[in-house]
């Protein structure tokens, strides 16, 4: 946020997805000490709370919200929506301003008709493109951990990913981010080449009627303004 000019004050809120130790652990911190409303249900606040990891509980933050709801951040619409994963009700978020639709849509085993109904809506995606299959059956994660990234509540592949863009109704959509990308088990080329080549072979001119983007792991993406 720095280097793009932005101030860790200007955030009028943070939404939690789920209570993973990577989506959760410096929530507290955030919210607590910059005074910046935390937005989870109420199982995700609890599996925060509970969490042994997180040293800064929150507490004035804290903004319990209800999946389906729609809440305000501002002038922005939010909805949190069911997604398939292993941690505590898992959401993602349905992001409305203007006439214009946002979804969020990571971590999560498979597109289930509730993620499938809120994607169609979508002019701006942001999806979970999580690991190659060859990498991942190849590589060195004990087996138990790849049954759990290839379970149906676990993880989405890039080919998940492909199949399921090239294959839906998405009228509105213009930009696809790619995004919680595999440190092990994929690298940016696969992900992109993989979702870029399912949607040119149902017709899609990637380039022309979407722009396709790969979010960096480990540093921040370039801004982007829609």
């Amino acid at each position: 946020m720095t280097a793009a000019g932005l101030s860790l004050h200007s955030v009028s809120g943070v939404c939690i997805t789920h209570d993973h130790v990577d989506h959760i652990l410096y929530a507290g911190a955030y919210g607590e000490k910059l005074g910046v409303p935390v937005y989870g249900t109420d199982l995700v606040h609890t599996g925060i709370a509970n969490h042994p990891r997180t040293k800064i509980k929150i507490g004035a933050s804290k903004r319990v919200i209800a999946k389906d709801a729609p809440f305000c951040i501002g002038p922005f619409e939010l909805t949190a929506f069911e997604v398939p994963h292993d941690g505590c009700d898992n959401v993602g978020y349905r992001i409305r301003y203007q006439e214009k639709t946002l979804v969020i849509a990571t971590d999560l085993g498979h597109i289930s008709q509730e993620v499938a109904a809120q994607i169609s809506q979508a002019h701006y995606l942001v999806l979970e493109a999580n690991y190659d299959r060859q990498m991942l059956e190849r590589g060195r994660y004990p087996v138990f951990l790849k049954q759990r990234i290839r379970h149906k509540y676990g993880h989405l592949s890039n080919d998940d990913a492909a199949n399921f863009l090239a294959s839906t109704a998405l009228p509105n959509l213009s930009q696809l981010f790619l995004c919680h990308l595999s440190q092990e088990n994929n690298l940016p080329e696969l992900a992109l080449n993989t979702v870029t080549a399912a949607l040119a072979g149902r017709g899609w001119k990637v380039g022309v009627d979407i722009q396709v983007h790969c979010l960096p792991r480990g540093k921040p993406s370039e801004s982007y303004f829609l």
